[in-house]
Parts: structure tokens; C-alpha cells; sequence
């Protein structure tokens, strides 16, 4: 792996593990309403308040362990992903580093990271959402049951189409939110020469937009997906899609969205702002 490489990977590494304090509690809440029964909870908060009162504030962190272990790494390599691919384009398309990619050429690279993600994070989701799902029906959710119970490939076919879109509009999301921020709020005179408080606010929001992008695209298909994954047996994506519809209608692919954005806004954020400025930091060290 190229110099570049390895920072990319080190700085995705440390933007993942944000993504872990930030958002876990609101990844169990998500995952539990999805799962739940049709009128098991009224709302998000009281899934999360019944939550928290069966098993103690800790229990918003049930299944942790896989994603502390490798979030960071599934989210360094989506970032290695989207940088070499970015890396390619300007080499074989001329672009110079100064010049900032057309959103088509941003897109590519973002379905590109997002198919890449999808390799890794399918086991590591599949893991997580075994131990959370097990917990609430009082079986066993230890780390090695949970591996024991699923094939690590189930729902690999649901993971890409939630991925390979949600990448796509990840990154397009991030570099749209930017540019706009550059172009229209950004005082004429400081446009060029923007404070650093201004660079964070703007990294900031415009991280936090492309984590709503991403769910905003994507929901019923993670809706598909956590059902595959937390199936006792292997179920096909058609039948998957069957059940969700005839359970909830049209609005059954939508269930949990309200945690999901208020979750993707705030890991996103402080995952694209921690990525941002470890690189940074990297590049002055080496």
C-alpha cells in the first residue's frame, strides 16, 4: 500500500471509531423498532426509554464489541476505496489536485467505496445485529454465538443495494453541502481565505447532510437487510421484501427513520470531520 494509502486507511480508521461514540445508542433503538412487532413501541424514545429501563443504560450499547473491533476498519476501507479510486481519476483524467472533481466523477468514486464497504461491513452487520436482536428475545447474544448462528454472507445481496447507492450519495452529499457552504455563506472577502472556525462549521454540516443523503436513499433497503440478517433462517431478498410490505404497506420500508437520520446526521458529521483533519494531520507529519 502506497504512503497515501496507508493515510487514508489510518484517517478512515479514526473517523470510524467516532462514528462508534456517537452513534451506537441510536444504531440499537434503529435496529430495534425495526425488528420489533407492528405496535410493540409507540415511538423511537419509547423504544429506547423501555430499553434503558429492562436493562440499564449500558444495554443502548449491547453489540458493541464487533463494531468497536472493526467499524474503524470497514470505514478505513471505504475511505482507502474512495481515495484511490479518486486518485485515479485525476491521474488518468488530468484533474490536478487544486481542481476539485466534477459530481459524476464524485458519484463513481462514491459507488466505487460504497461496493467495497459492502465486502467488509456485510459480516460485521450481520454479527452486530445477531447480538442485538438475540438479547431482546432472552437468547444468547454472545460474540461467538452470533457468528455461530449466520452464514457471515447473508444478506450480502441487500447490503450492496444499500451501499453501493448510499455511498454514491455519501460522498456526492459531502462534496455538494461544501461547495454550496463555499459558494453562498462564506463572507465575499473570507471566500478564499476562510477562518478555521468556518472550515469546521462547514465540515461539520456538510458531513452531517451526506449522512442524511445516505438514509434518506437507502432506508427501505436497510429495512431488507437487517430482516435478512437477523432471519433464523436464510431468507431470499424477494421474500424479504414480501413480508416487510404486507406487514407495514408502503411505510413499513420506513420504520426507525426518525433514529436513523438523527443518528446519520451526527456520525456522519463527526465521521467525515475526524477523517478531515487526521489526514490533515498526517500530511504534515509525513
Amino acid at each position: 500500500m502506497s504512503t497515501d494509502g496507508v493515510k487514508s486507511f489510518l484517517a478512515g480508521w479514526a473517523g470510524g471509531i467516532s462514528m462508534i461514540f456517537v452513534g451506537h445508542p441510536f444504531d440499537t433503538v434503529k435496529i430495534a423498532v425495526q425488528h420489533a412487532k407492528p405496535g410493540e413501541y409507540r415511538n423511537s424514545f419509547d423504544c429506547a426509554r423501555r430499553i434503558v429501563r429492562r436493562e440499564g443504560p449500558l444495554a443502548l450499547y449491547k453489540g458493541c464489541l464487533a463494531p468497536m473491533i472493526t467499524t474503524g476498519m470497514c470505514v478505513a476501507v471505504v475511505f482507502c476505496a474512495h481515495d484511490a479510486a479518486e486518485r485515479a481519476i485525476r491521474r488518468y483524467q488530468g484533474v490536478t489536485k487544486d481542481q476539485a472533481l466534477a459530481l459524476p466523477q464524485v458519484m463513481a468514486c462514491g459507488a466505487f467505496a460504497g461496493f467495497c464497504g459492502a465486502l467488509v461491513l456485510g459480516p460485521t452487520e450481520l454479527i452486530k445485529i445477531r447480538q442485538q436482536t438475540a438479547q431482546q428475545a432472552g437468547k444468547d447474544s454472545s460474540f461467538v454465538t452470533a457468528l455461530r448462528r449466520g452464514a457471515l454472507s447473508r444478506g450480502l445481496s441487500a447490503m450492496m443495494l444499500v451501499e453501493v447507492p448510499g455511498g454514491t450519495a455519501w460522498f456526492a452529499g459531502n462534496e455538494v453541502a461544501k461547495s454550496l457552504q463555499q459558494r453562498y455563506l462564506r463572507r465575499p472577502e473570507r471566500r478564499h481565505s476562510p477562518s478555521r472556525a468556518t472550515l469546521a462549521r462547514e465540515e461539520l454540516i456538510a458531513g452531517g447532510i451526506a449522512g442524511l443523503c445516505f438514509w434518506g436513499l437507502v432506508m427501505p433497503a436497510d429495512i431488507v437487510k437487517t430482516r435478512m440478517q437477523s432471519a433464523k433462517k436464510p431468507v431470499s431478498l424477494r421474500t424479504t421484501v414480501r413480508e416487510v410490505h404486507g406487514e407495514g404497506g408502503a411505510g413499513g420500508f420506513y420504520r426507525g427513520l426518525g433514529p436513523a437520520l438523527a443518528r446519520a446526521f451526527k456520525t456522519s458529521a463527526a465521521c467525515f470531520f475526524v477523517k478531515d483533519r487526521t489526514h490533515r494531520a498526517l500530511d504534515r507529519l509525513f
